[in-house]
C-alpha cells in the first residue's frame, strides 16, 4: 500500500473495534475495566465510541510509523473481514 487508502483505513478501524469490544482475548482486561470503571464502562459499550478511538490510533500510527503500516493494518483488516462474514455464516446455519 503506496498511499492512503480510505477504505483500507475503515476497514482496519471496524477491525480494531471489534477486538477491543468483542474479542475473547480482551475479556478479563475489558471485564476488569466494565466493572471498576463506569466511564470506560460506558465507553466499551458503545461502538461509535470505541471506533472513534480506533480511527485516532491508527491515524496516528499511519502518520508515526509509516513504514510499518501494512503490518498495522491487514490484520485488523483481516479481522474486520472475517468477523463479517463468521457473523453472516453463524445466522445462516442457526436460521
Amino acid at each position: 500500500m503506496n498511499q492512503f487508502n480510505p477504505f483500507y483505513y475503515m476497514i482496519a478501524c471496524l477491525g480494531l473495534t471489534y477486538i477491543i469490544m468483542y474479542s475473547e482475548i480482551f475479556n478479563k482486561p475489558r471485564n476488569y475495566l466494565i466493572n471498576n470503571y463506569t466511564i470506560i464502562s460506558k465507553l466499551l459499550n458503545c461502538p461509535f465510541c470505541v471506533g472513534f478511538w480506533a480511527g485516532m490510533f491508527i491515524t496516528v500510527s499511519y502518520y508515526l510509523i509509516n513504514p510499518i503500516k501494512d503490518i498495522l493494518f491487514l490484520p485488523l483488516a483481516s479481522c474486520a473481514f472475517c468477523g463479517f462474514f463468521i457473523s453472516i455464516f453463524k445466522k445462516i446455519i442457526n436460521s
